[in-house]
């Protein structure tokens, strides 16, 4: 285990239609306790600044959860209300087209197929979501930034650029200027959660759905619920997936 290392789960594409904010909100306070890290810090849409979790449990209780658009509760805080040195962060925010994450240091819990695959489970009951999608990145390179599109920890240089720009492409194409369908994708990442929208898209004269299967070096498709499936690829496989859902047209932040 790396403790240089975040695991990162996010989920988008979705709306405050058939969401459970209090179901989710109770699911996170045992995943917290579950993985052996207790919630100190929460922020909420009432509030302008970061706030003792006990403090924004309290308000949500008060408020029942109504005219909530975003949670988000960190634990490991190196600081009483604030987000230095966090080791759990999770957030779910109901604004634009949604988006909801969580990350994890990976001494605390490594980053399986199995362990999305529950969470991936789980977590559906809560949110609708259409999109997501699982990946490492070094704490210093903002994992849960990098979630919104959102550049942090990468230096302005001609060697930087390019990866600069993939993970801004993000933030304009999802959040701003409304480019992003269900059925696209962001990018190819060892895992990715897809939607029966993602499976009918067409590569090499195919479905993606059977050019994955027909072919185990187009990695591994598992099915999660009735709605959502798991396509899991080795980092050797992932340049061949970029190259040829690039030519289908379905990647929107690879070439960039």
């Amino acid at each position: 285990m790396n403790h240089q290392i975040c695991n990162v789960i996010a989920l988008y594409d979705f709306e405050e239609e058939g969401r459970d904010l209090r179901g989710w909100f109770k699911y996170m306070e045992r995943w917290f306790e579950s993985i052996g890290v207790i919630p100190d810090t929460m922020g909420l849409t009432t509030s302008k600044k970061l706030i003792q979790y006990k403090s924004g449990k309290r308000k949500l209780e008060k408020y029942g959860f109504s005219d909530i658009k975003a949670i988000s509760v960190l634990g490991g805080v190196s600081e009483a209300e604030t987000n230095l040195n966090w080791k759990i962060s999770t957030e779910i925010c109901y604004r634009n087209k949604g988006l909801f994450y969580v990350c994890f240091d990976d001494a605390i819990h490594s980053l399986t197929k199995d362990y999305i695959l529950k969470l991936v489970k789980d977590l559906s009951q809560f949110c609708p979501f259409k999109y997501g999608i699982g990946y490492q990145r070094e704490f210093t390179k903002g994992p849960d930034w990098y979630v919104s599109g959102i550049i942090e920890g990468i230096k302005r240089t001609p060697e930087n650029n390019r990866e600069r720009e993939q993970i801004g492409c993000w933030f304009k194409k999802y959040a701003v200027n409304n480019r992003y369908k269900t059925g696209l994708f962001r990018d190819i990442y060892p895992f990715n959660i897809l939607t029966s929208s993602h499976l009918v898209q067409k590569v090499q004269n195919q479905s993606l759905g059977n050019w994955i299967r027909q072919n185990p070096g187009h990695g591994n498709l598992a099915q999660v619920t009735n709605h959502h499936w798991l396509w899991s690829l080795a980092p050797t496989q992932i340049p061949d997936a970029q190259e040829s859902l690039q030519k289908s047209g379905l990647l929107l932040c690879y070439k960039v």
